[in-house]
């Protein structure tokens, strides 16, 4: 039963972190009845990404074809596509073959989807054993225990689908198809394989608020058949942890990427034009042992001024072979206005086009050259941290995702340490209440300074030898 508790904590760390693979992480974590998450949902989002891409009018989506894509009898799926039907996700014409979506893809989140093909009974996502024995005070007890958690878990699931759309899965399908064709047409000129994509590829990122891990997550993808994910943020807060528990203050140990991975992925946010310094600090514990690397960093339309140089510098200590690089935008983690909604579907094509660009020169690449000024400008300063209205119910999830160790969490309240926190909002973005906030006079101040630039659209940058 402890084991039970412990994975609801951990659901509800995965889900606060946004990803695309939320799904699988957690039908990992928990299998058989207590799991409401069936293949309905996976089955349904497949087939609403043939309907999003098929554009062949002489090969309409059936559901003869819509089974042998998804692999099951036409049966199940005409049984899916009532029940997407009745939740108005897609729509039919009597007289003309096969189904097509009734909006347009980016206006369709997973979320309406996995309410879509849940049946009534399985509106909560965990079922509870029926018969604890009220006669042990395990037993008594468990229910009400497990209340709170388990329900955070669900709101911190629905949120997550909530902030992903049909047409980001459909983008980054269609960037990894293109990138596939593209080998395989160089493979028959007889190029020896140089485009084809490769076969592992390890990515490392720093992602407090989920922008960077989407922007890295789909470049890794795009270049090799195995991704690796290395969360930075996760491997900051154990080693952070050990330290505490052991009382060591010694460097933490090396991480090195396995020996058959063919490139690694680097990618980290930019605050105030430099690396989060703690995220700088970690990322020097990476031994390269001269792997081709590309280096990524991801801000919020702003400037990224001496990040990139930055993290290439680091890299090149680390021992890595930087043979590409990019800088990219995402939606601002303290004003969301700007930047709002990136990276969306343009965003992922420059990602698929560098991807393609990377595979292209990878066998004969050197050493890129990125813009940037030695010495760096300062880095940021914290001049406040977040903090937590009343409504906050004390959940832990906010100490559980800081990757600094800043926030302490006890019955009578939640504090942060000003000195450890890099403002990088992973609590705020982990809360499932909302309950955590800058200080309003600071995001004032900030949503008036940032502001100007809501409506720029500042381009991606990419770097090749």
């Amino acid at each position: 039963m402890l084991d039970l508790v412990g994975n609801a904590v951990e659901i509800l760390r995965i889900f606060a972190q946004g990803s695309l693979t939320n799904d699988i992480a957690v039908i990992k974590i928990i299998t058989g009845d207590a799991m409401r998450i069936n293949t309905r949902f996976t089955m349904a989002v497949h087939m609403l990404t043939l309907l999003a891409l098929n554009k062949n009018e002489a090969r309409p989506s059936t559901s003869e074809l819509l089974a042998k894509s998804v692999g099951t009898n036409p049966v199940v799926i005409r049984q899916l596509m009532q029940m997407l039907k009745k939740a108005g996700l897609i729509v039919t014409q009597n007289g003309v073959p096969g189904s097509r979506l009734s909006r347009q893809p980016e206006k369709i989140t997973l979320l309406e989807i996995y309410k879509a093909v849940q049946k009534e009974e399985e509106s909560s996502l965990f079922d509870f054993h029926p018969n604890p024995n009220p006669a042990c005070p395990i037993g008594r007890n468990i229910a009400g225990a497990l209340a709170a958690p388990l329900l955070e878990a669900q709101t911190a699931m629905e949120q997550s689908l909530t902030g992903h759309t049909l047409k980001e899965l459909a983008d980054g399908i269609a960037g990894r198809i293109r990138v596939n064709k593209h080998s395989s047409i160089n493979d028959k000129k007889g190029t020896g394989g140089k485009n084809k994509m490769m076969k592992k590829t390890e990515l490392y990122y720093f992602s407090p608020t989920g922008g960077t891990k989407k922007v890295g997550e789909a470049f890794a993808k795009a270049t090799a058949g195995e991704v690796i994910l290395h969360d930075l943020g996760k491997m900051m807060r154990e080693a952070q942890k050990a330290q505490e528990t052991e009382g060591s203050a010694e460097a933490a140990a090396l991480v090195e990427p396995d020996a058959d991975t063919e490139l690694v992925v680097i990618a980290a946010p930019v605050f105030g034009g430099r690396l989060p310094s703690a995220a700088a600090e970690y990322l020097k514990t990476l031994k390269g042992s001269g792997k081709k690397a590309v280096s990524l960093v991801v801000y919020g339309v702003r400037a990224y001024e001496d990040a990139l140089l930055e993290l290439n510098d680091i890299l090149t200590e680390d021992g890595f072979q930087v043979i590409a690089s990019g800088a990219f935008v995402a939606q601002h983690s303290i004003a969301p206005a700007v930047g709002q909604g990136r990276p969306d579907a343009e965003d992922l094509k420059d990602i698929s086009a560098f991807a393609e660009k990377v595979l292209e020169k990878a066998d004969g690449a050197g050493a890129v050259t990125v813009p940037g000024n030695h010495p760096y400008k300062d880095g940021m300063k914290v001049a406040a941290t977040p903090i937590c209205l009343p409504s906050c119910g004390k959940c832990g999830a906010c100490e559980a995702v800081c990757p600094t160790g800043a926030i302490k969490l006890t019955d009578e309240a939640v504090t942060t340490e000003l000195s450890k926190c890099l403002l990088c909002m992973a609590c705020k973005a982990a809360c499932p209440s909302g309950s955590r906030i800058l200080p309003p006079p600071m995001q004032d101040a900030m949503n008036q300074k940032l502001g100007v630039l809501k409506d720029i659209r500042r381009e991606n940058e990419t770097f090749l030898c």
